[in-house]
């Protein structure tokens, strides 16, 4: 657009027409290609919408909330970070990635929802204990993206026990996550932390090769189905 242009679709004082649906694509973020070429996984509006206002979340995103977006937005956990804001009235603050586990910036921004990689998040908690840093604005933390460990969780809670930890899990194609779990007990440190239960807006089906499901006990594939479902891969039908 030329200046003018600019100039001529601000004019007016009625609001343009929305014409996005709930079914048009919100954005395309390429897999990591751990499993072949990457994918560009097709995520709709309402897939992300879904998300963030699903019934059940272990957290309530708010007007005042102050999120730090210190993931690339080829990232699908930058979703949570603009649009966890965005679409209720929050604020984002853009950290520099060097800067993520500098708990500095998180105390000058008064950052109060914070989403990290485990990796991340270990970088963080030491650097928290080495410097006795406080975060008192911080109400949680939510994890993603690799197995967590239990010594650095036990460890967080014990120096911080007001921000409330959440470790989340779901490939790019279910819209960031499709299950949660509340880390409200301590865990052994060899423990291993579970992926938590399905979130409210989407269903987890462990099933056998004949698509039949799986009996307690017994090994399966973990399926998931619902509104967070990715509308397919860009441009390959038959991966889709």
């Amino acid at each position: 657009l030329s200046a003018d242009d600019t100039l001529k679709a601000s004019d007016g004082d009625v609001c343009p027409e929305n014409a996005a649906r709930p079914e048009d694509p919100a954005y395309i973020i390429y897999t990591s290609g751990s499993t072949g070429t990457p994918k560009g996984v097709m995520i709709e509006n309402h897939s992300v919408t879904s998300l963030i206002f699903q019934k059940g979340l272990p957290f309530t995103p708010a007007a005042d909330d102050i999120w730090s977006m210190c993931h690339s937005s080829a990232f699908d956990f930058s979703v949570w970070e603009m649009y966890g804001a965005l679409l209720t009235g929050g604020t984002v603050v853009v950290v520099p990635r060097s800067r993520a586990a500098d708990p500095s910036v998180l105390k000058e921004e008064r950052v109060t929802r914070l989403s990290l990689t485990p990796t991340a998040f270990y970088a963080l908690a030491d650097e928290m204990l080495a410097s006795e840093k406080a975060l008192p604005e911080l109400k949680s933390v939510v994890f993603g993206g690799e197995a967590l460990q239990a010594r650095y969780v036990n460890m967080w809670k014990r120096a911080i026990p007001e921000a409330d930890l959440y470790n989340m899990y779901g490939p790019t194609e279910t819209t960031v996550d499709c299950a949660a779990l509340h880390l409200t007990r301590a865990y052994r440190d060899d423990e291993p932390i579970p992926i938590g239960k399905a979130c409210r807006n989407m269903q987890l089906l462990l099933l056998k090769d004949d698509l039949t499901e799986a009996a307690p006990g017994e090994t399966g594939e973990l399926c998931v189905r619902g509104s967070g479902l990715a509308a397919g891969y860009f441009a390959d039908a038959e991966k889709t």
